[in-house]
């Protein structure tokens, strides 16, 4: 490669190109991964709430429990797209990271509840969500890919 091309070999930064297909150092926007883990955890939170409750009043398994987890899938999606549109670059990286922070608090605190009441840990439910929010923070960022994206500069 030449030397007059950024991407060469021989650059003095160090950091991997794009071409490459990994993230450079410095493409996680930490303002746009807050924003979307933020509404994240608040949609999670408030359907968590609501199973809570609901768990607490009925006596038996209600119909509510695929909603209110659809709901909770969905919080994590909003979480990527939310991310992806709000970062300068590397929009699914910053989705998937956003919708991960997300479901880390979420179970964490969930954790902590269950924990404190003295109920059982079931370890496999609980890993089984990282995946989960992977999955659903790109399917968010590739929706906010879908539409013009606004970078951290602008007002969104």
């Amino acid at each position: 490669m030449s030397a007059h091309r950024p991407d060469g070999p021989d650059r003095p930064t160090g950091r991997r190109s794009h071409r490459s297909g990994r993230p450079r150092r410095g493409d996680l926007d930490t303002g746009a991964v807050v924003r979307g883990a933020a509404l994240g955890v608040a949609v999670g939170g408030a359907a968590a709430l609501v199973a809570r409750v609901v768990d607490a009043v009925a006596h038996d398994d209600t119909p509510l429990a695929l909603p209110l987890l659809l709901v909770t899938l969905a919080g994590l999606t909003a979480a990527g797209w939310m991310a992806a549109r709000r970062c300068g670059r590397a929009p699914l990286t910053n989705a998937a990271v956003a919708a991960l922070v997300a479901v880390a608090v979420l179970v964490g605190v969930a954790l902590v509840v269950r924990l404190a009441a003295g109920d059982d840990v079931r370890w496999g439910f609980l890993v089984i969500w990282a995946p989960l929010a992977l999955a659903c923070g790109l399917v968010g960022g590739l929706a906010a890919l879908r539409g013009p994206r606004r970078g951290a500069d602008s007002r969104l």
